[in-house]
């Protein structure tokens, strides 16, 4: 279902992913950061938790969204910064085809409305 643009504001305001942006910070606490490499966004709307991982955790970063309005905000909002890519994707698609060249161990880190999945070595 497309979200008007009122909603695709509402739904990525920044307060919301400042929040969010903690909660990722608190369950990234309890995981080995350090063996993390690659993280996955999924449904990363305009890009913010993307961002703050990448930015952060120095982690390259792959935020997606099924919305190609929200993904062409989120490179807008957050331009070059190498380790940070912003894709259209079908999230079911896309698991089931990607796993950014890794076939270790996954790690999934989940909050609220935000899928994360890192993958190490």
């Amino acid at each position: 279902m497309a979200m008007s643009r009122f909603e695709k504001l509402f739904v990525n305001r920044q307060s919301k992913g400042r929040r969010k942006s903690s909660k990722v910070r608190e369950r990234l606490g309890s995981l080995d950061t350090e063996a993390i490499h690659d993280v996955l966004e999924i449904g990363c709307g305009f890009g913010t938790v993307s961002d703050y991982v990448a930015e952060t955790y120095s982690m390259r970063v792959t935020g997606t969204d099924f919305d190609p309005e929200q993904i062409s905000e989120a490179g807008k909002l957050y331009p070059g910064r190498e380790n940070l890519h912003f894709q259209v994707e079908d999230a079911g698609a896309f698991l089931s085809t990607s796993t950014n060249g890794h076939n270790s161990h996954t790690q999934y880190c989940s909050t609220a409305s935000i899928d994360l999945i890192a993958y190490g070595d």
